[in-house]
């Protein structure tokens, strides 16, 4: 009877880590990094790893949420073969990744305004998104946490 117990316990214990391991594949995320390089342009990494469908920068954001949402500054869209973030280099500001599309401005290139915040978001092809605040002062460029906008 006693073997009876501990078999029945691993078995349990057995499905209990399978579980877990399935739950895990199939976990999807998607996130965005502001990385700093001290230069002019806001350069942005994907994290996680759910497809990307396209990115989009609004601004300038405004503090007063009566506004509505601010205009879509740069809109670019990835490849047909929507590449999960690991297969995306760091995107910087204006500049479009090899095989991926500009919408937004329709020619030429993007500009951003000093003394501005901006919200940029990432969104999957399961529309999923991810976005983030950041503020260009006196020309440094700084991740800002959704408070600020308050």
């Amino acid at each position: 009877m006693a073997r009876t117990g501990v078999v029945k316990s691993v078995a349990v214990i057995a499905c209990l880590l399978l579980i877990g391991l399935w739950t895990s594949a199939c976990d999807t995320t998607i996130g965005i990094e502001l990385i700093d390089r001290g230069g002019q342009l806001p350069e942005f990494q994907l994290t996680g790893n759910e497809p990307v469908d396209f990115i989009w920068v609004r601004g300038p954001v405004s503090t007063d949420e009566t506004l509505g949402a601010p205009p879509i500054v740069w809109h670019i869209s990835g490849p047909a073969s929507n590449p999960p973030p690991s297969q995306i280099p760091t995107i910087k500001f204006g500049i479009l990744p090899p095989g991926w599309e500009q919408n937004t401005p329709k020619e030429g290139k993007p500009t951003l305004s000093d003394n501005a915040m901006y919200r940029v978001t990432v969104v999957t092809t399961r529309n999923r998104s991810s976005s983030l605040l950041f503020r260009i002062e006196n020309g440094k460029i700084s991740q800002q946490s959704e408070k600020t906008r308050q």
